[in-house]
């Protein structure tokens, strides 16, 4: 292992890029979409099979508020989450990339991954996501990144696809 990162960068842990890197894990990796969509469609099923004509209506409305019901529990569960770590909020994350694994560090520690271990690598317009596991994942933005090292994530994004 080399001593000298390959690449460096940082990212500001703030609540504005917690919510990204949180709805891009429900949309890519939950599927949230496709869960609201056959939440409305069951719905709607249920209003076709009512007998009873308030029971229709209200299974319509319920089809219909299912988007804005996922998006109100989503942004209160992102807030509480993100304000119930009070270490993480608003932290610099520093990521040195080196050949074969990335290093984190931060006010609380030091992490080494390999690449290997890299679960996905989700890249969005804004920040790609490395992801350890599903659900857990270091988000690093593209504008804090050298050409070098877009390019470099663009193949680890690749190879993990």
């Amino acid at each position: 292992m080399s001593d000298t990162p390959c690449f460096m960068t940082h990212t500001i842990y703030s609540f504005e890029e917690y919510k990204r890197y949180c709805r891009t894990i429900q949309n890519k990796m939950i599927h949230r979409p496709v869960v609201i969509a056959v939440m409305m469609v069951a719905f709607a099923l249920l209003a076709l099979l009512a007998d009873d004509l308030s029971m229709r209506i209200g299974f319509l409305i319920g089809a219909l508020l299912c988007p804005l019901i996922f998006h109100i529990i989503s942004a209160v569960m992102e807030k509480k989450a993100y304000y119930a770590n009070r270490a993480f909020q608003d932290a610099d994350l520093t990521y040195s990339f080196y050949p074969d694994h990335i290093e984190t560090s931060n006010v609380l520690g030091f992490t080494t991954i390999s690449y290997d271990q890299l679960y996905r690598v989700i890249e969005t317009k804004q920040n790609f996501y490395l992801m350890i596991s599903q659900n857990q994942g270091m988000i690093i933005v593209k504008q804090n990144c050298s050409p070098e090292l877009l390019s470099f994530l663009q193949q680890l994004h690749t190879k993990a696809s």
